[in-house]
C-alpha cells in the first residue's frame, strides 16, 4: 500500500473512531440525566406532597387571619382538587397539573379572579391567589363584583347589610347563579359606574347607596347624603356610559343633594331626561 492511502486510511479512521465516541458519549451522559432526572423527580420518595400554601396579597376570605381558618381553607382546596391523602408525588403528572388545576378553580370557585400553583421543593404546593371584591348584595345571598360576576355568598358573610343592594326587575333576565356575568345579562354597568365613582371620588364621599332597583329605562337608587336621615330617591337612565354618569349625572345630582339637604326636604330626585333635575318631597 502506498503511502498516500495509508495516510487517508488512517485519516479515515480517526473520523469514525472520534464519531463513535461522540455517540457513546451522548448516550451514556443522556443515561446519567434520565436517571437523574428520575431520581430527582418522578421517581424520589423525598418529594411527596405534605404541604399546601395558599397565598393572598390582602386579608381575604381565602388568607384569613385565625390558623384553623387556613386550615379549612386548605382542606377546601384538598376536596375540590383531589389531593388528599399522604401518597401524591410532587411530580406526579396525574394528580399535580398546574393547568388543570387552574382551570378546576375557575369553573369551581368564580370568587378567585387569578390564581398561580407552582411547586416549591421538596414538598410544597403553593396557590397566589388573588380575590374578586364585591361592590354590591345581589338577592338570594350572591354577590356581584365589579365586572358584573356573580359571585358565591360564603366568602363575605360579613359584607351583607354594608354593601349596596342591587335588584333587577327587566324583561326577560333570569335568576343568575354564581360564575355566570350578570352585566351581560340585564343592564345594570350604569349602576356599577355609579358604585365605583362614589368609592374613587372624594367629592363623593358624603354619598352612600343603600339600594339600586334596576328596570327596562332607568335605575332607582335609594342614598344616603351626609347625616340626612331621611334617603333619597333618584331615578337615572340605565344607558349612560361612566364618563356622562361623572359630567352630567353627578353634574346635576350633586347640587340638588346639596340644596335639599340644606333645606330639609326634596327627597326624590328624576335624573333621567336632559336639563334641569326635578324634585319633589
Amino acid at each position: 500500500m502506498k503511502p498516500a492511502q495509508q495516510k487517508t486510511m488512517t485519516r479515515k479512521s480517526k473520523f469514525w473512531l472520534g464519531l463513535l465516541l461522540i455517540v457513546l458519549g451522548c448516550a451514556f451522559f443522556g443515561g446519567i440525566g434520565v436517571l437523574g432526572f428520575h431520581e430527582c423527580f418522578p421517581g424520589n420518595s423525598r418529594l411527596m406532597l405534605k404541604e399546601i400554601e395558599i397565598r393572598c396579597p390582602t386579608q381575604c376570605y381565602w388568607n384569613p387571619k385565625s390558623q384553623l381558618e387556613k386550615e379549612d381553607r386548605v382542606r377546601k382546596l384538598r376536596g375540590l382538587l383531589g389531593l388528599d391523602g399522604d401518597d401524591i408525588h410532587l411530580y406526579d403528572p396525574e394528580k399535580i397539573d398546574p393547568a388543570a388545576m387552574k382551570e378546576k378553580i375557575k369553573r369551581h370557585i368564580p370568587e378567585i379572579e387569578r390564581v398561580s400553583v407552582y411547586r416549591v421543593m421538596p414538598d410544597k404546593l403553593v396557590f397566589d391567589i388573588r380575590e374578586r371584591i364585591p361592590i354590591a348584595a345581589l338577592e338570594h345571598e350572591m354577590y356581584l363584583d365589579r365586572q358584573g360576576n356573580v359571585l358565591n355568598r360564603e366568602p363575605y358573610e360579613d359584607l351583607r347589610g354594608i354593601l349596596p343592594h342591587f335588584v333587577v326587575f327587566q324583561p326577560g333576565v333570569k335568576r343568575p347563579a354564581p360564575g355566570e356575568r350578570l352585566s351581560e345579562m340585564a343592564n345594570i354597568q350604569a349602576g356599577i359606574d355609579m358604585i365605583e365613582l362614589i368609592q374613587k371620588r372624594s367629592d363623593f364621599s358624603d354619598i352612600s347607596v343603600r339600594r339600586i332597583i334596576f328596570f327596562k329605562d332607568f335605575f332607582l337608587c335609594d342614598l344616603k347624603y351626609r347625616d340626612d336621615p331621611v334617603a333619597f330617591s333618584v331615578s337615572i337612565p340605565v344607558d349612560v356610559d361612566k364618563e356622562t354618569m361623572e359630567r352630567d349625572v353627578f353634574g346635576r345630582l350633586i347640587p340638588q343633594l346639596r340644596d335639599a339637604y340644606r333645606k330639609s326636604g326634596n327627597h326624590i330626585i328624576n335624573l333621567t331626561f336632559e336639563g334641569q333635575a326635578v324634585s319633589r318631597n
